[in-house]
Formats: C-alpha cells, sequence, structure tokens
C-alpha cells in the first residue's frame, strides 16, 4: 500500500510539473494587452517576451540585462527600497519626481548615477514625470533608462524603460514611447 501511495505522489507531481505549469516567458505578438491585477493597459511591442512571475510587469526584447520595460504600481504606504522618504496622498508631481530622483540616486549597485532630464509629462490623463537616467553597473555596463510616473488615488505607477546604452537604448527608445503613450487605466 504505501508502495502504491509513492508511484501516485511521483507520478501526480511529474504530471503537474512537466509542461502543465505556466512557462516563465511569453512570446508576445503586437497586440492590446490588459493586465487586470495592476489595473491598466498598453500596446505591446512585437517580439518581446513577458516575464510571467513576478509583482511587477517585465517585458524584454533580448534578456532584462540587455533592455526592459517595467510597470510598477506601489501603495502609498510602500517602503521605497533606497530612501527614507516616503509616498504621500495628493503629493504634487513635482515633489513625486524628487521622491524617485532620490530613492534612484541612492541605489548602491548604480555607479555614476546621473539624472539627465526631469520633466513634466501627462500619462493616462495624469499629470506626471519624466525622468531620463544613466549608471554603471559594477561590471562596467553604461545603462540608460527612462522612469515616468504619476500618483492615482492611493497608487503610485512606474513605468520604466532601461537598456545599455551602447546598442539597444536606442534600438528600443521609440518601442518604449509607444507602449508609453498607449498606456491607460483601467478599472
Amino acid at each position: 500500500m504505501k508502495t502504491g501511495k509513492i508511484l501516485f505522489f511521483i507520478m501526480t507531481s511529474a504530471f503537474l510539473f512537466s509542461g502543465c505549469a505556466l512557462p516563465l516567458w511569453t512570446h508576445l505578438n503586437e497586440q492590446d494587452y490588459r493586465d487586470n491585477s495592476r489595473s491598466f493597459s498598453a500596446r505591446l511591442p512585437q517580439d518581446w517576451m513577458k516575464l510571467n512571475f513576478n509583482k511587477n510587469f517585465f517585458i524584454t526584447k533580448d534578456g532584462l540585462s540587455l533592455n526592459l520595460i517595467m510597470v510598477s504600481r506601489l501603495s502609498i504606504k510602500d517602503r521605497l527600497e533606497f530612501t527614507n522618504k516616503k509616498y504621500e496622498r495628493d503629493m504634487l508631481v513635482t515633489d513625486l519626481a524628487e521622491i524617485e530622483k532620490d530613492n534612484l540616486s541612492l541605489n548602491k549597485n548604480w555607479l555614476q548615477f546621473k539624472i539627465l532630464s526631469n520633466e513634466p509629462l501627462r500619462i493616462s490623463n495624469y499629470d506626471g514625470y519624466r525622468l531620463e537616467y544613466s549608471y554603471e553597473t559594477k561590471n562596467g555596463l553604461p545603462i540608460r533608462g527612462i522612469l515616468c510616473g504619476f500618483q492615482h488615488n492611493a497608487w503610485i505607477y512606474q513605468i520604466r524603460f532601461e537598456a545599455t546604452e551602447q546598442h539597444y537604448y536606442e534600438e528600443n527608445v521609440k518601442i518604449f514611447e509607444k507602449f508609453l503613450s498607449s498606456f491607460r487605466l483601467i478599472k
């Protein structure tokens, strides 16, 4: 009887873990995408891949270390990773951008961090910010990024693009701009 239970457990485990599990990456076609758990929709780029395992939304064309677009929805109660500053309800966009600049600049994994621009931006009919920045990884790889964000009720939305500066940034920044311009909040 004991052998039968062990065999059943092994067969059930093999069935569950062999192809029935959600794949880690999904190949994308250009299409409108709706993310109900994070309350947004956007137009996805052709031939990118979506990571199916994370609290944030990630897509990449060539791997997360080479290029990525990420969407995060944070509660105003969430602690920021690198700064002690805190989000507050109904913050001014300039104050929100300052908190984000501070949080980015204190990342100890980023060397030679620089803010290249800080501009207001309208995102999905909300007043927001657009920060362009650059840094170098500890391995000496130059990265360039754009962080856009806004507040809606008790949520902070962040839409980020990062890519290696040598090749992938110029190749993919227009794809990010298209994704960003299609970004909408949904109910």
